[in-house]
């Protein structure tokens, strides 16, 4: 479990993002709703996080920053999937994974969240294919915290 103080950093990241969107700073203004919807999942604030949460999707459509769009469909996707929204969460994951087309580490990682989402709704099927896919660019990168995570996720598929 994390630990920290995130109900405290939380009324300070909240005035960070009012002078980030007062003063036109839109990285910073997505980077704080990133760390914002972080505390708020932390904090078991779903509801809440969704909120902060879908907003990186509004301000990184119009900056046009491929890599935001794509981390922020994922995160609004993990929210929805934690909260059983099954039915907005499926789009965006397979957004995220089309937009990180171009990162083979982005797109092995959001596979594994494919992968969780499928085992989570008991698709076994989809989600064998997802950690298949993960786990293939996961060779070819040579990154062990990945393959460490694909190796647990895909015991848990194999024993469902």
């Amino acid at each position: 479990m994390r630990q920290g103080k995130y109900a405290e950093a939380i009324p300070h990241l909240e005035s960070c993002l009012t002078i980030s969107e007062q003063q036109h700073f839109l990285h910073n203004v997505i980077k704080t709703l990133f760390n914002l919807t972080q505390c708020l999942e932390n904090e078991n604030a779903y509801a809440q996080a969704i909120g902060y949460a879908q907003k990186p999707l509004k301000y990184a459509s119009n900056l046009g920053t491929v890599e935001d769009v794509a981390s922020s469909s994922l995160s609004v996707a993990t929210l929805y999937t934690t909260l059983g929204i099954y039915s907005k969460a499926e789009p965006l994951y397979n957004k995220a994974l089309e937009l990180f087309q171009a990162s083979p580490l982005m797109t092995a990682w959001t596979q594994l969240s494919l992968a969780g989402f499928y085992s989570e709704m008991e698709r076994y099927a989809d989600a064998k294919i997802h950690l298949k896919k993960a786990l293939t660019l996961a060779h070819e990168l040579k990154d062990n915290d990945l393959l460490a995570n694909l190796y647990y996720a895909q015991s848990e598929v194999e024993l469902a």
